[in-house]
């Protein structure tokens, strides 16, 4: 008898070795993905663009429901029961959408997995998940993947770059030696009969009118009467040129002042005359120290050493509008060196951009009466094509830089983005701009990646810049204006 039942009593021991080995919840699972309706549909399958139709089981919807409750219900407080020992039904009726969307999201995540592994797509970039169909069976979605051209890396060493090395000229050197004259000059201001002359600096209230209605009001604009420093724009040569010679309490009036661009602290509306009047406040005199003097002041033993780090902070002016450059000059020479085939889609998609920048800038212009440069001498349609190139090399360039930043590991950490910040922002709007822009990196996933994105390109660009056959070239301040002017668009 006991023989009789020893296979009976054997497949017993199985079935129960087997839940202790695979605990019930798992079980269920096991079975339920087993027997449920899976399906994965191929929708589009071209050499750059994927896409997919995945249906998830309701049945899998709920057990992914009720593990997300069973994980969390420790931590979800419900009237009338305590932490952790509410029932599943009653944390699931209170807590139902919260666990749909976890469970949904947690399912797609795998499934994408499941199809990145299956069909190859390792490389793939996901472009979008769309749901297309729910009812009681299930839900149907669609994926959406783009797939990288494939190509050789080639050595960065055979990219021939040039490679401006700052040289300014005698006269820029002489401005900086008058900004630091200026730095260590010894100030008094003006009795009010006093006369503007040569070094002096005049504070002006200045108010600008356009026919009878005053638009801006310009406090304690300063302007300088230094003979060596950089040319001044038309506003400030028109103001010296008429308060040269004035006493404090003179009024001023310019009229019929037309301006071509918007100059700092004369915000005025492009192309329009206006009149100027001016009130001069003060005038502050300055008194230069004599050579020995300027010397002790900034440590240096001798004029010539002093002139060579006014040489030194003109070059290091320069670097800034040199970067600009190489980064042009090495786009150009990679834009000449890689030629591989890309997805129609995503350099559509990319001129698109463009395209609609042009057609609203060309909108801006035609308000004005005016033409868009890029369509002087050239017809619509033209530029289009050549806007369609520019918009094939952006795709292009985007598919290399992101290679070499995956092949030699180049990534954007948060100091990366935070330097970048600070040395491109603060210089123009401030560091209290800069700190609110770093708040909202934070917070806006979307800003925060244009920004990765922007990190990422320049160091890259550094990168390859570095390895590159180099031929140096040396650029004055005008050489460097006349290059910059070259490579920017208009």
């Amino acid at each position: 008898m006991i023989t009789s039942f020893r296979p009976i009593i054997k497949q017993k021991v199985l079935r129960w070795s087997f839940f202790v080995r695979y605990p019930y919840d798992k079980v269920r699972q096991y079975f339920l993905y087993i027997v449920s309706a899976v399906t994965i549909k191929v929708l589009r399958d071209e050499k750059f663009n994927k896409e997919y139709a995945i249906t998830i089981s309701s049945q899998e919807i709920q057990v992914a429901k009720e593990e997300w409750a069973e994980n969390n219900a420790k931590h979800i407080r419900i009237d009338g029961f305590r932490p952790g020992k509410a029932p599943l039904a009653i944390v699931l009726k209170n807590y139902g959408e919260k666990a749909y969307e976890q469970a949904v999201n947690k399912l797609l995540k795998g499934k994408r997995d499941e199809l990145v592994k299956a069909h190859n797509l390792g490389e793939a970039t996901l472009e979008n998940i769309d749901q297309t169909s729910k009812d009681d069976k299930g839900e149907t979605y669609q994926i959406s993947f783009s797939v990288p051209p494939a190509f050789d890396l080639i050595d960065p060493k055979k990219l021939k770059l040039d490679n401006l090395v700052p040289d300014p000229s005698k006269k820029l050197i002489e401005d900086f030696l008058l900004t630091f004259r200026i730095k260590s000059a010894k100030l008094h201001e003006k009795s009010k009969d006093g006369v503007v002359e040569q070094n002096d600096l005049v504070h002006c209230d200045v108010e600008i009118w356009q026919k009878d209605e005053k638009i801006k009001d310009c406090v304690d604009v300063p302007v300088r009467f230094f003979e060596n420093l950089s040319k001044p724009g038309p506003v400030e040569e028109l103001l010296k040129t008429k308060i040269l010679g004035q006493k404090v309490d003179d009024l001023v009036i310019i009229e019929s002042l037309k301006l071509k661009k918007a100059e700092h602290n004369f915000e005025v509306i492009d192309g329009k005359s206006v009149t100027l009047k001016v009130k001069i406040k003060r005038i502050v005199a300055f008194k230069f120290l004599e050579d020995e003097g300027l010397c002790k002041i900034f440590h240096v033993k001798d004029m010539k050493e002093l002139r060579e780090r006014a040489k030194k902070e003109a070059s290091e002016g320069m670097l800034s509008d040199i970067a600009i450059c190489h980064k042009r000059y090495l786009f150009d020479a990679l834009d000449n060196a890689y030629n591989f085939e890309l997805s129609k889609d995503a350099i559509d998609h990319e001129f698109k951009t463009v395209w609609d920048q042009f057609l609203s800038e060309k909108a801006s212009f035609a308000k004005e009466k005016k033409t868009h440069p890029d369509l002087e001498g050239k017809t619509e349609k033209e530029v289009e094509k050549e806007y369609h190139k520019v918009a094939e090399r952006r795709v292009r360039l985007s598919h290399i830089l992101s290679k070499v930043a995956a092949t030699e590991s180049i990534r954007v950490t948060g100091e990366d983005l935070s330097r970048f910040v600070f040395d491109n922002i603060v210089l123009n709007y401030g560091e209290e701009y800069a700190n609110r822009l770093l708040a909202e990196l934070q917070k806006n996933e979307a800003l925060r990646n244009n920004y990765i994105e922007m990190v990422l390109e320049d160091k890259v660009a550094r990168f390859l810049h570095g390895k590159a056959s180099l031929n140096d070239i040396k650029v004055t301040e005008e050489d460097l204006s006349n290059r910059l002017s070259a490579v920017l668009p208009r």
